[in-house]
């Protein structure tokens, strides 16, 4: 009988609260945590391949140059893409792209930062996904 009565400061397998009274062997604090940690086992771990987390550092990257960029000047700025180069601003990476309905100009995002190459290239207009430009169409990625 000691053995149902006996109070264990050990803790939930699943969520590492205490499990309460019971048994000695008691691993759960309740029969949903001993189901969600059983069914956790059965999941086959998810291996995230080396570059995707080098992937989200480039478009981190990209996103804080643009945003730091728009930083006091409302929703729209104009630089020249050598300058973005050498904050190490790397125009391989965005996160999506979208026409402009006005225009038809490509507009490349990094999250909700985007930007449009102008004159041959050599220059960025930056802006906030915001309604500063009429975007057409979904996302293209």
């Amino acid at each position: 009988m000691e053995e149902t009565l006996i109070a264990e400061d050990k803790k939930c397998l699943n969520c590492h609260e205490p499990v309460g009274p019971g048994r000695k062997d008691k691993k759960y604090c309740s029969e949903a945590c001993k189901t969600e940690y059983n069914n956790k086992l059965k999941e086959p771990a998810q291996v995230i391949p080396a570059f995707i987390p080098e992937i989200n550092k480039m478009l981190l990257n990209n996103w804080k140059i643009l945003h730091d960029c728009l930083t006091g000047k409302g929703g729209y700025c104009k630089m020249r893409r050598r300058d973005l180069e050498l904050r190490g601003f790397n125009f391989m990476f965005f996160t999506s792209e979208r026409p402009n309905e006005q225009d038809g100009n490509v507009y490349y995002f990094c999250y909700d930062v985007g930007y449009k190459l102008v004159r041959d290239d050599t220059q960025v207009v930056i802006v906030r996904n915001d309604g500063m430009v009429r975007l057409s169409g979904p996302a293209g990625f």
